[in-house]
C-alpha cells in the first residue's frame, strides 16, 4: 500500500507522461510471528498495472484489478482478469471498460470496484457491468471492503479522508477526518470498520468515532486479517508487514530494491495463502504461509 507517499506517489505517476509459472528460486524464511513461508507461484506480465486482488471462495478463484494506464486517468483502459487459483490467467479481460480500476470487494453475485470517482457494479456470473454508482466531489476513491450481513459495501476516498457507504443502491459518507491522512486500506471486522491510514490502522465506530486500533508508520495499501488480532498490511513501494495491537510490526518481505510493488493485497483463510498485485510489475506474486 512511507507516510503519506502513496497518493503522492499516485498522482507523479498520473500526471507523469496466461500462464502461470513457477517461482524460481522459491524464497523459504523463518518467521518468528508467522512460521514459515514460501513464494508458490507468480503470473506472467499479461496483466497491466495490477492494483488489487479479490479472492472470490465460492468459485475459487482471484480478480485482478488492472489500471492499465495512469492512476488517475478516466481513459477506458482499465480491465478486470480472473486467474484460478494455480495462478494460470482463465480470463484476462473479464471485464472491460473501466478507467483506473483499483479496490475490489465481493457482495452476493456482484464485484464491487471503484473506479477513480465511481464505484461499478459488475455481475460474477454474466462478467457484465450492472451499476455505475458516481460519488458525488470523490478524487480517488481506492480500497473496498463489505459487510456481508448489512450487505454494506465500505470505500475509501484516499485524497479527501473519506468513507463512503453504498447500501441498497444509495449513496452516503460513512465517516470524514481530514486529521487522518491517506485513509486507504479497508477491513471489516468483528463488527467494526478498520482503516488503514498514514499513521496506523483505526477502528470506526458506527458513530463516525476512529480510535488507533494499531500503530503502523508508513502508508497502508492492502489490509487483511490473518488471524486472531494479527493483520498483514501492504505498502506500495514493496514492503509487506505483519501488525497486531501494541507490538512492533515484523516485516515478513520488501521487494522494493527490485522495483517491485506490493499494491492491494488479499489472503486465503482456506488455504493460508496471501495474493500481492506487483503494479508496474504487471504480476501477481502468491505466497504460502504456514
Amino acid at each position: 500500500m512511507r507516510n503519506g507517499l502513496i497518493f503522492f506517489a499516485f498522482l507523479l505517476f498520473a500526471f507523469a507522461a496466461c500462464n502461470s509459472k513457477p517461482a524460481e528460486p522459491k524464497q523459504k524464511e523463518q518467521l518468528s510471528a508467522l512460521g514459515l513461508f514460501e513464494k508458490v507461484w507468480e503470473t506472467d506480465t499479461l496483466l497491466r498495472v495490477p492494483e488489487s486482488v479479490k479472492y472470490d471462495a465460492k468459485a475459487n478463484r482471484i480478480f485482478v484489478a488492472n489500471i492499465n494506464g495512469n492512476p488517475s486517468d478516466k481513459d477506458a483502459n482499465g480491465f478486470i482478469s480472473e486467474l484460478a487459483a494455480d495462478g494460470s490467467i482463465k480470463n484476462l479481460h473479464f471485464v472491460d471498460g473501466l478507467d483506473a480500476p483499483k479496490g475490489m470487494g465481493i457482495l452476493g453475485n456482484s464485484l464491487f470496484v471503484t473506479n477513480i470517482d465511481e464505484i461499478v457494479e459488475i455481475s460474477l456470473s454474466e462478467a457484465k457491468i450492472l451499476n455505475r454508482f458516481k460519488v458525488q466531489n470523490a478524487r480517488f476513491l481506492n480500497d473496498i471492503d463489505v459487510d456481508e450481513t448489512t450487505k454494506r459495501v465500505f470505500v475509501s476516498d484516499m485524497a479527501k479522508s473519506t468513507i463512503h457507504l453504498l447500501q441498497n443502491g444509495v449513496l452516503s459518507v460513512f465517516w470524514q477526518d481530514t486529521a487522518l491522512k491517506n485513509v486507504n486500506g479497508l477491513y471489516f471486522y468483528n463488527d467494526h470498520l478498520l482503516a488503514g491510514c498514514a499513521s496506523g490502522v483505526y477502528k470506526i465506530q458506527e458513530s463516525g468515532k476512529a480510535t488507533l486500533f494499531i500503530e503502523h508508520l508508513g502508508g497502508i495499501d492492502g489490509l487483511e486479517w490473518v488471524r486472531n488480532e494479527q493483520f498483514l498490511v501492504s505498502d506500495w513501494s514493496g514492503a509487506v508487514h505483519l501488525i497486531e495491537p501494541g507490538k512492533e510490526s515484523t516485516l515478513i518481505f520488501d521487494t522494493s530494491a527490485d522495483n517491485i510493488n506490493a499494491a492491494d493485497i488479499d489472503f486465503n483463510h482456506q488455504t493460508k495463502t496471501l495474493y500481492v498485485p506487483t503494479f508496474f510489475d504487471h504480476r501477481v506474486m502468491s505466497y504460502k504461509i504456514n
